[in-house]
């Protein structure tokens, strides 16, 4: 996939000199499908990803434009090498983003929502000896890792918020607190 380096080049050139405004729209133009379709031609990513990354490298290619040297390259070889890197950082960047995510858990004090989230997934294997297993291998647990346990994947109730208060010697409404900064930051 190439752009039409006999188009794009004077544009480039012309933009790095004055930064206007009318001229990066036209190079957006030229560029527009090499960016949008790189993602799904180079490492096969879906639709939804490849507009993610349009999105993240539309908002870079202003300052990048200004890093071509003609005299190094030719645009479609520079903007090859640029589109690679900027797919891999952001590929890197949503991994990342992936792994720092962390599941929430509801606050809701009602007795029918408060299930293990990872139990719900085990409803869903129809394995009633599975869900037991589970339980009584949690049971069996000292207090700190039944507690860590519950706390990272069961929702959180009045007897779990009671239990952490009675573990950590601090109040229900001090511990709610800690637990809703935990889950914004």
């Amino acid at each position: 996939m190439r752009v039409e380096e006999n188009k794009i080049k004077p544009l480039v050139l012309q933009f790095q000199e004055t930064s206007e405004k009318e001229v990066f729209k036209e190079i957006i133009m030229a560029a527009s499908d090499m960016i949008y379709h790189y993602p799904l031609i180079v490492f096969h990513k879906d639709i939804d990803q490849c507009s993610e990354f349009y999105i993240y490298f539309i908002e870079k290619f202003h300052k990048l434009l200004h890093k071509y040297d003609p005299s190094l390259s030719s645009f479609n070889t520079w903007f090859n090498i640029v589109l690679k890197s900027q797919c891999i950082n952001w590929m890197n960047t949503r991994a990342r983003k992936e792994k720092k995510k962390v599941k929430t858990v509801s606050m809701d004090t009602d007795q029918q929502h408060n299930e293990v989230a990872f139990v719900e997934s085990i409803h869903q294997l129809q394995d009633n000896s599975t869900r037991d297993i589970i339980s009584q291998s949690i049971n069996k647990l000292n207090d700190f890792d039944q507690m860590l346990i519950r706390l990272l994947y069961f929702n959180i109730d009045d007897h779990l918020l009671r239990s952490l208060s009675s573990f950590n010697k601090r109040s229900l409404q001090d511990n709610i607190s800690l637990i809703q900064d935990f889950l914004n930051n």
